[in-house]
């Protein structure tokens, strides 16, 4: 069986005090493995990164897509990059898009706004970011807030396919499904807190349907088997778990 982990982050390093060593490239590989992932996708973050003023989040934001592509180069076969843009730096940003786009790189994200300094996804200079992720058929993966920004972005670009993480993580439930509902072009993955609600998968794709929903863990802040396991419940059936585990997120992303 294949399993896709939508949403990892390479180089976290949260919980490193607390662990008492560093999640290298090879543990946070084999960490995953271990949980049955033959696949996984997602964004560098590092602790820290809002501590960083404003001016230097572009520089930032360039050095984490660099990151990001090198553990690409380390596990073509496994990872695939997720890179960062920033409203506040809208030509890098673009020019960003533009690099990687060329390396065949197919997501943004995920983005946590809260992280690198900025509040809304449809604020100034994400227009024109959304654009040209538009143009070169990018795939954007989102952190969970200011829903209604995701509300007017996915209005505003539909042809932009927009995967909002963590559903049900903040309370935020019956809005995800509204928007779903609402925009054929947004899907959700189901990463982080939220998952324990007894039901919540199941009643998701009985609202929304198997097509839009995918295995994500936000490994290594929770473990990828958790997510699995919830997907391997008795109430899935076959088509709708090879959908949420591999195909969804393989259809996104171009992985074979």
């Amino acid at each position: 069986m294949k399993i896709f982990d939508f949403h990892t982050h390479p180089g976290y390093d949260f919980h490193n005090d607390e662990l008492g060593y560093e999640i290298t490239p090879e543990i946070f590989v084999d960490g995953l493995k271990k949980c049955g992932v033959t696949h996984c996708a997602g964004s560098v973050i590092h602790k820290g990164m809002n501590e960083k003023p404003l001016e230097e989040q572009g520089k930032l934001m360039i050095d984490y897509n660099a990151e990001a592509y090198r553990f690409y180069e380390m596990y073509p076969d496994f990872y695939s990059v997720g890179i960062h843009v920033h409203p506040n730096f809208v030509e890098e940003s673009c020019a960003e898009i533009e690099k990687y786009a060329a390396k065949g790189v197919k997501l943004i994200g995920e983005l946590v706004p809260n992280l690198t300094r900025w509040s809304s996804y449809m604020q100034e200079g994400m227009y024109d970011i959304l654009k040209m992720a538009e143009k070169h058929d990018m795939v954007l993966s989102l952190h969970l807030m200011s829903m209604d920004s995701i509300f007017e972005m996915a209005k505003t670009f539909p042809n932009l396919r927009i995967v909002v993480a963590h559903i049900d993580a903040y309370g935020l439930y019956d809005r995800q499904i509204e928007l779903m509902k609402k925009h054929e072009n947004v899907y959700s993955d189901i990463s982080a807190h939220g998952h324990d609600r007894a039901g919540m998968l199941r009643e998701t794709l009985d609202s929304v349907g198997k097509d839009r929903i995918l295995m994500g863990s936000d490994y290594p802040g929770y473990s990828a088997s958790t997510f699995i396991n919830v997907v391997l419940d008795n109430s899935i059936k076959d088509a709708e778990r090879e959908a949420i585990l591999w195909d969804n997120a393989a259809k996104l992303l171009c992985v074979k």
